[in-house]
């Protein structure tokens, strides 16, 4: 069955507020802390040696596979029936892809700065805008532009921060990142980014690998953590949250809350890899649920029903009910705490 994993999330603007340049031009972020990326990262001016994919070609399972390798990392979006799969090989080279989905315009980021991989809507007051990547970066982060106003767009909060659109921000959806062989079991019929982007690029050689990817420019110095610890972020209006990626392991069901959001984090493990952890409210029919795993399967010890990965209750009394899936961010935890300084962190 597939199943929407729209995101319900909104982002808190941080405690900033609009202010204007000299020349009039808004922002929430001043200028002065935007750096200019160096050799692949972006060079100098918009879309300088790392180019948006517009209108992308997708092709199927099968024929990704081709050129795709199993343990391969891929940025896998499910959206109304449609489920689509952005190989890393082709973000690492371009970082954002505009795309449509149905009748939906969305955009798909990576930053192999930060690590951090997002998608929003890319509807604006009723207009759709393409985004481009700026050659910038805030807070180590990919900050991109729209076409429409060249406002500047932080990434990992979708936030404009300079521009007229500056205080908009950008309608989230669920991205998971995984391994292609994980990601191809789940949604065998999934369409996969093609190579074929009009783009003379090395796709399948990483342009990082022969050089040591370093934070620049500010990142949080917050030590509950080391700063490039994998993290899955989570925001809700309650607060915010890290979750270390090595403390989600295979089988773990983990009832947590943020304020007065409860949340189930549900960790799976397929086909031997590292666990597909899924974030759901837990909150059903004005009841809170609490979930244990048995054997293989999640359970609620409210009503003893039986649910899958996809929050989907499948046998008992809630047969058919479907939690509402929370959307996160994967990034570093340097990133994760210079945006969310006031962030909670997730401890074993």
């Amino acid at each position: 069955m597939l199943l929407s994993i729209y995101g319900y999330r909104i982002h808190r603007i941080l405690h900033a507020q609009v202010t204007l340049l000299p020349d009039g031009t808004r922002y929430l972020v001043h200028p002065d802390y935007l750096i200019i990326g160096h050799k692949v990262r972006g060079g100098i001016g918009c879309d300088r040696g790392i180019p948006a994919l517009v209108d992308p070609v997708f092709i199927s399972a099968d024929a990704a596979c081709a050129w795709l390798d199993d343990d391969e990392l891929v940025l896998g979006l499910v959206l109304d029936t449609a489920v689509r799969a952005y190989p890393r090989q082709i973000m690492v080279w371009h970082e954002v892809v505009n795309d449509t989905v149905g009748d939906t315009p969305i955009v798909v980021t990576y930053c192999p700065l930060s690590t951090t991989s997002t998608a929003y809507e890319r509807t604006i007051n009723g207009q759709i805008v393409q985004f481009g990547v700026s050659g910038k970066l805030y807070n180590s982060n990919l900050v991109m532009y729209d076409d429409i106003t060249q406002s500047l767009w932080s990434q990992l909060d979708g936030r404009a921060i300079i521009g007229p659109m500056t205080g908009h921000t950008l309608r989230p959806l669920c991205l998971l990142s995984m391994p292609w062989k994980v990601w191809r079991s789940l949604y065998p019929t999934t369409q996969v980014l093609a190579r074929e982007t009009g783009f003379m690029r090395r796709y399948g050689i990483d342009p990082y690998q022969h050089e040591a990817v370093s934070p620049l420019g500010h990142i949080g110095n917050d030590d509950r953590l080391p700063p490039h610890t994998p993290v899955i972020g989570i925001t809700t209006d309650a607060g915010d949250k890290a979750y270390p990626s090595d403390m989600l392991e295979l089988g773990r069901v983990m009832n947590d809350a943020i304020g007065d959001v409860p949340l189930v984090v549900i960790a799976y493990a397929l086909d031997g890899y590292c666990p597909v952890s899924l974030f759901f409210d837990r909150r059903v029919c004005d009841r809170v649920l609490t979930f244990v795993m048995h054997d293989t399967c999640c359970i609620d010890t409210t009503t003893g029903s039986v649910w899958d990965m996809h929050g989907i209750a499948v046998q008992g009394p809630l047969a058919g009910i479907q939690l509402r899936r929370m959307p996160t961010e994967t990034t570093t935890w340097g990133t994760w705490v210079a945006f969310y300084p006031d962030t909670q962190v997730a401890y074993s």
